[in-house]
């Protein structure tokens, strides 16, 4: 189970309510099946409970709100604050060509995702890397609640106190404090609030993927402009050329860790997780590397989907990713994958649910996949 990942879907025949199903399988065969169906996609990745993964990001703001805001400079702020932390809590130097920027933003709303590939390293998992993330935006509370110019030039040196030495790049120095300031914005009842959203950091967090938009819309994340990061793809063992689109679907996988050599894992004292909002996710790997590309000898895999709703949709298969097979009831070639998952479902208070079906799908080398 070492291959695996977990991904959910939504589509209109679950209705409106948040329904989703979940899919167990490789990176590998899920993005060519995720490639190959018709948009509009509405994908997800489980950022699995304990798996290590990379520091990510969901930034946001009204722009109805927020006339006098250039997203560029908001962006550009955001993204120096952090990189100045990383440097100054972990050592890490970091600059553009590390982090990947997705972009759906739209005339009435600013929305980015920033997934950063740090130097050779990556977070435990991602309370640890929410931690992170609500201590320095706690750090910037603390600054804008300072009130006169001495008393908040004080809190802004103790964002960075305790920084090691200069690093030759630009980012890891922190920006001015009336930058950080601008990073408080308005939202539709007034309050101020900060461009990073901090509820994405809850167990097993369904985090939109690439190429795919919230049901019903069809903006989908895609590449933004800003964007300058070099993919660590290139050719895989057997020698096979994948699209830069591929490319980029792998790159903004949070817990597609496979490419770090031995990566230092990352800690965040007293790790704590919010609470979540969002539908029960059910995961079946509590694996710390998932990694990415299959073996070259034959292989199978399965790939399960799961529904938490004590109804179901229709089975006419629109969804157009998985063909039809046997039901539940029936056990896939690896049964401990069905008790593990069946004994995941509901628990910690969760909706009731069952596998509903399953499909089992044989890798060859050098063959198509049969299922």
């Amino acid at each position: 189970m070492e291959n695996v990942a977990v991904f959910s879907y939504e589509a209109e025949e679950f209705g409106r309510e948040g329904q989703r199903k979940y899919l167990v399988t490789t990176y590998y065969e899920f993005g060519q099946k995720y490639l190959s169906t018709k948009a509009p996609r509405h994908f997800y990745e489980v950022i699995t409970e304990g798996c290590a993964c990379r520091l990510y990001f969901d930034l946001e703001y009204l722009k109805e709100y927020n006339h006098q805001v250039s997203s560029d400079h908001a962006l550009e702020t955001f993204v120096q604050y952090v990189c100045a932390q990383l440097h100054r809590r972990y050592g890490l130097c970091c600059d553009h060509t590390h982090l990947l920027i997705l972009d759906s933003s739209t005339p009435d709303k600013f929305s980015k995702h920033l997934i950063f590939h740090l130097p050779n390293a990556v977070f435990r998992s991602n309370s640890h890397a929410g931690s992170f993330v609500f201590s320095i935006c706690d750090d910037l509370r603390r600054l804008k609640e300072c009130s006169g110019s001495r008393l908040r030039e004080q809190a802004y040196k103790y964002l960075f106190v305790d920084t090691p030495p200069k690093c030759k790049h630009p980012l890891c120095h922190g920006p001015p404090c009336e930058q950080l300031l601008s990073l408080f914005l308005k939202n539709d009842t007034g309050k101020d609030i900060l461009i990073c959203d901090e509820s994405v950091y809850s167990k097993n967090r369904n985090f939109r993927l690439f190429l795919s938009s919230k049901l019903g819309k069809n903006i989908p994340l895609i590449v933004a402009k800003e964007n300058k990061f070099k993919s660590v793809y290139g050719v895989d063992h057997e020698k096979r050329k994948r699209s830069q689109t591929f490319n980029t679907l792998l790159d903004s996988l949070v817990c597609n860790t496979r490419f770090e050599t031995h990566p230092t894992l990352l800690d965040y004292p007293d790790a704590r997780v919010p609470t979540s909002t969002t539908t029960t996710t059910t995961t079946t790997s509590h694996n710390h590397h998932l990694s990415f590309p299959p073996p070259s000898h034959p292989t199978t895999t399965t790939t399960t989907t799961i529904t938490t709703s004590s109804h179901h949709p229709n089975d006419e298969g629109s969804d157009g990713l998985l063909p039809h097979t046997q039901d539940g009831r029936d056990p896939s070639p690896y049964p401990c994958v069905d008790l593990f998952v069946g004994g995941e479902i509901g628990k910690e208070g969760g909706r009731p649910g069952s596998i509903r079906r399953k499909t089992h799908c044989v890798r060859h080398q050098g063959q198509q996949v049969v299922c």
